[in-house]
C-alpha cells in the first residue's frame, strides 16, 4: 500500500505565498479526495534537531520577519514526537529573548535568526543551531509525523496561520 497525502506550509510567510500554496493544495485535495497535512516553517525548523536533542531543551524556533522582529515557536520532543508547548507568535527579537529567559529552561535556538542572536545570547542555559536552513526533509517529516498521529483532513482543514504583531504581546504570557 501506498501512503499518498497533500501537504502545505500555512505560515508563516508573505501572505500570497501562502495563500497561493493553501489554495492550490485545497485544489489537489478536492481533485484527488487525499488528506492534507498542514506545517508551519517554525516546525520544519525544529524537526531539524528530531534526532539530536536532549529531551530536557525546549526549542524555540525563529523565522526572521526584518527590522529586529521575528516568528516564534517554542517546542518541545516527547520521545518521537513534537509537542508545541506555547502559542506562535510575533515579536522583536528582544522581546523573544526576555521571554526565553523568563522561561528558565535550557533552549536550543533554530531558524535563520542565528547571525543576529550570536550578538545578544549570554547563557549557559541557551544553544544555537549552526545550520539556519530548513529542508524539504524536514517538512515532510514533521507532516508524517502530523499524519500518523491523526492531524490530518480535508482541504476544508487547511487554514492559514497568520501572526500579527498586534494579536499576541510575550507580555500578556
Amino acid at each position: 500500500m501506498i501512503l499518498i497525502y497533500l501537504l502545505v506550509i500555512k505560515a508563516p510567510g508573505s501572505f500570497t505565498g501562502i495563500r497561493i500554496g493553501l489554495s492550490t493544495i485545497k485544489a489537489f485535495c478536492d481533485v484527488t479526495n487525499k488528506p492534507s497535512v498542514g506545517v508551519t516553517s517554525l516546525e520544519g525548523f525544529a524537526y531539524k534537531l528530531f534526532d539530536n536533542i536532549n529531551t530536557e531543551y525546549y526549542i524555540c524556533s525563529l523565522l526572521n520577519a526584518n527590522h529586529g522582529n521575528a516568528y516564534c515557536g517554542i517546542f518541545k520532543f516527547n520521545g518521537k514526537k513534537l509537542l508545541q508547548t506555547h502559542d506562535y507568535f510575533f515579536d522583536s527579537i528582544d522581546n523573544i529573548l526576555d521571554f526565553v529567559n523568563n522561561l528558565q529552561k535550557n533552549i536550543f535556538f533554530v531558524g535563520n535568526c542565528r547571525i543576529i542572536l550570536n550578538d545578544m545570547i549570554q547563557s549557559d542555559k541557551i544553544q544555537i543551531n549552526p545550520n539556519d536552513i530548513i529542508s524539504a526533509i524536514d517538512i515532510g517529516r514533521c507532516a508524517f509525523d502530523k499524519y500518523c498521529n491523526g492531524l490530518y483532513g480535508d482541504s476544508n482543514s487547511l487554514t492559514p496561520l497568520y501572526l500579527k504583531k498586534r494579536t499576541l504581546r510575550i507580555a500578556k504570557w
